[in-house]
């Protein structure tokens, strides 16, 4: 136990014992004259690296309890700080004090985040409990090998559940004492025994006969990284809730809960009518069969779905409950969350109602800082579509699904963050991103597929061998400058500089103009651009905005650098019969093709006109079909509108049919797909890389412009647009100097627009 000296210096010690049950643990901890909170865990031990299946063995999440007494005398303020590197939750005196159990996702071996609790209302004079439980998280992962080769104990620092965390009291009289996490908390078993964040958890809500608690072990070894305070990255939050949609039955015993929508989180289920042992199961899945049980097959992690592998079989998201005897139990799933539509529920006696099951969606806690709304009523719920996908994939990390993955891709980051910064106020949730990326590429040499990193063979020697993603790199410099775009956010400039320069000299050191190593390309494009294109004006895309950084910075011979090697691969690209065949051509030129060139500015001027109008003559040649990829989409739209074509550019938004947006509205989905066409066994239902779409309704057809070098959307361009058919549009975008209203309709063929705009932003004409 820690115990601060009040500023009256009287100790209080004394008081923070209660029961002879800690009389032991307290005399040992002060005998060590311990000053500052410890790393604490139970009695559980991490099985051996080569023990697989006893990593998949029942293993109860631990109980951290600590009583103790505080003065009957006003409390000004009290603040607890816990930091943890798996999931927890935490009770003082009964009361949760966070609303889930996810804490933000780092490199554990590069930084913590410390969550800080305002508990003033929650402390009482006299006696109090503290209770911390622990679940996995990120921090303990199971030896399961995704894809058949990536296994995340490999490649993620991991270990056993742990905490730290000090509790502050503050009176009004101008006195302080403090509680600390130390060996004088006991340790007991929990009743979550087992779990995980993709294979769910298992709950045994049995009374059990009572088992002494053991002194709290102090955790040998910790994580690495520095615990630093959260500070304005949000926490993970229930932000929505509902009821189900409907329950079938499916035959005796078993029935099908459809939640209504596919989302992010957990579900909270009221059984009835239980007994002592009964065991009830939940499997989740963003789909149906045809037979009306769930289809768990686009949510299994990894592609794991050997059923005769043992464990985990197929490796679908399922929680399990052994139930008590009780009229009505209420189970909801604290250890991990979902993304599901559909439950397949089994085990229960008596036929549950749709009011029996409600959903608890989860998400960082994000404000709105934008509204858009049309004429057209699809239109409308496309982009609920698209905010739907993107809370569903804000827990702790922008990730690519919240299913069967759950990383952080920089690729699917880059193409999609500005749909996100035109919907909620990204400004602290993007700082904790763009730390991540740098925490990745300082441990690795360079900025890895997926931050915190993954994969093995993100590395600088990878590299240097044309085994890395130059477009999944892309994220870091894209959401540096979104930062300084739209929130005027320099000391993120002036932070993350260091990575990304580094970054471009390994680059330098490994490669030339002349042989830039291809990379993922131009991911789910029907048609797709050849690799090493793509990975060209990747390269040329992190130079120009390294560059501008640069400037920003003083740094004048680093930009004067990087923009030399940004024109000198514009001279390679543009003389290259391999890149460019035939004037305006690039590669067989496809949508994608044009696309790359002609976005990243690697054709001279008067090249320029022919590929655009090879482009536009291919997207009309297609009934204005796009065979694009998660990049070139975003391309896409945004030429057709700056060229001139924005009508071009609806169309394209609002063709019936594959491939489209609205062939995915006409199949069902309240989710954006992770691939043009649906998949019922493989991709994921709930993916956020072809959301661009969300970006191009607010600068499209509302018309709110954030120029290119604007710094905190202090310049912008108010330009509108009445396309495929739709009448009238109106919405706004909150900034850091006020809010940009825009609201217009088509009068007898003319466009009406009525605009506010805040002082200290520059109108451009």
């Amino acid at each position: 136990m820690k115990v601060r000296q009040d500023r009256k210096g009287d100790a209080r010690s004394k008081k923070f014992l209660m029961g002879s049950a800690l009389a032991l643990p307290f005399a040992i901890c002060m005998a060590e004259a311990c000053v500052a909170a410890e790393w604490i865990t139970g009695s559980y031990d991490v099985p051996g690296e080569d023990d697989y299946e006893a990593h998949f063995a029942d293993a109860p999440a631990p109980v951290l309890t600590r009583r103790f007494e505080i003065a009957a005398k006003p409390v000004k303020r009290a603040v607890w700080r816990i930091a943890s590197p798996g999931m927890y939750d935490a009770f003082v005196n009964g009361r949760r004090v966070n609303s889930v159990a996810l804490p933000a996702w780092t490199a554990f071996d590069r930084r913590v985040l410390e969550d800080e609790y305002d508990v003033t209302g929650f402390v009482r004079g006299g006696a109090n409990t503290l209770v911390l439980e622990l679940g996995n998280g990120w921090w303990n992962p199971l030896p399961m090998k995704m894809w058949g080769q990536f296994n995340l104990r490999k490649t993620l620092p991991h270990g056993t559940p742990t905490a730290r965390a000090t509790l502050e009291v503050e009176y009004a009289d101008g006195s302080s004492e403090s509680v600390a996490t130390d060996c004088s908390w006991l340790a007991t078993e929990g009743r979550i025994v087992r779990n995980n964040l993709y294979l769910g958890e298992k709950f045994d809500a049995r009374a059990r006969p009572s088992k002494a608690p053991s002194s709290a072990r102090i955790e040998k070894d910790p994580p690495k990284g520095k615990v630093l305070p959260r500070g304005d990255m949000p926490p993970v939050v229930v932000y929505d809730r509902w009821k189900a949609k409907d329950v079938t039955e499916i035959e005796a015993g078993r029935w099908l809960v459809d939640m209504g929508v596919n989302f992010a989180g957990t579900m909270r289920a009221t059984l009835k009518g239980v007994r002592d042992g009964d065991v009830v199961t939940f499997r989740y899945g963003e789909l149906k069969n045809q037979d009306g049980t769930v289809n768990v097959m686009t949510g299994v992690c990894g592609q794991q779905k050997n059923a005769a592998i043992d464990p985990p079989g197929i490796a679908e998201q399922r929680d399990t409950v052994i139930c008590p005897s009780a009229e009505s139990f209420v189970y909801e799933p604290r250890f991990t969350f979902h993304g599901f539509r559909y439950v397949e529920v089994a085990g229960l006696r008596i036929a549950p109602s749709p009011d029996d099951f409600e959903a608890l969606a989860w998400s960082a806690d994000v404000k709105d800082s934008a509204s858009f709304e049309c004429s057209d009523a699809k239109v409308n719920l496309l982009r609920d579509v698209c905010r739907r996908t993107f809370r569903s994939n804000m827990q702790g990390v922008q990730s690519d699904c919240p299913a069967r993955e759950r990383f952080g891709y920089g690729g699917d980051l880059s193409v999609s963050s500005e749909s996100f910064v035109l919907n909620y106020d990204m400004s602290g949730f993007y700082r904790k991103v763009v730390r991540d990326l740098c925490d990745s590429e300082a441990l690795r040499g360079v900025f890895t597929a997926t931050s915190p990193a993954i994969f093995p063979d993100d590395s600088l020697e990878s590299m240097k061998r044309g085994k890395f993603s130059m477009g999944f790199a892309l994220g870091a410099p894209v959401v540096v400058n979104l930062l300084l775009r739209y929130y005027g956010d320099m000391e993120i400039v002036r932070e993350a500089y260091p990575s990304l320069r580094r970054f471009l000299l390994n680059c330098e050191a490994s490669f030339d103009v002349n042989h830039v190593p291809p990379c993922i390309g131009d991911h789910e494009a029907l048609e797709k651009a050849d690799q090493v294109t793509t990975a060209i004006c990747h390269y040329h895309q992190f130079l120009k905005l390294t560059a501008k950084f640069a400037r920003l910075l003083g740094e004048t011979a680093d930009a004067e650098r990087f923009e030399a090697t940004a024109c000198g691969l514009e001279g390679v690209f543009a003389a290259a019969a391999r890149y460019v065949p035939a004037r305006g051509f690039i590669g067989n030129g496809r949508q994608g093709e044009e696309c790359f060139a002609i976005y990243h500015g690697m054709l001279p001027p008067a090249d320029l006109d022919a590929a655009y109008g090879i482009l536009r003559k291919d997207v009309i040649a297609h009934d204005y079909a796009l065979s694009t990829g998660i990049f070139s989409t975003q391309y896409l739209l945004e030429l057709l509108t700056v060229r001139g074509d924005a009508e071009i550019a609806g169309r394209v938004l609002t063709h019936k049919g594959f491939p489209g947006w609205y062939n995915m509205l006409d199949n069902g989905a309240t989710t954006l797909w992770e691939t043009w066409a649906q998949s019922d066994n493989i991709y994921s239902q709930n993916h956020p890389m072809f959301g661009s779409c969300a970006a191009w309704l607010m600068r499209g057809i509302l018309g709110i412009r954030v120029a290119g070098d604007a710094v905190g959307c202090d310049r912008v361009r108010i330009e509108p647009h009445a396309v495929a058919g739709i009448t009238w549009a109106r919405g706004h975008l909150d900034t850091p100097k006020g809010r940009i209203s825009v609201s217009w309709r088509l009068e007898n063929g003319m466009l009406k627009v009525e605009k506010s705009i805040p002082p200290g932003i520059v109108e451009l004409q």
